[in-house]
């Protein structure tokens, strides 16, 4: 149970990312706001 919690926050986190990203964020700002590495955020689309 625990472990499905964790994927959907990553997913969560990684949706928030996307949208920032759309909204073109700064890449930095966008890691220290999900906590995703700037490589991660980079590859979104």
């Amino acid at each position: 149970m625990e472990q499905g919690i964790d994927i959907g926050r990553t997913e969560e986190r990684v949706n928030i990312a996307r949208n920032m990203k759309k909204k073109e964020f700064d890449i930095a700002l966008i890691s220290e706001a999900t906590g995703l590495t700037a490589e991660k955020n980079e590859r979104l689309e």
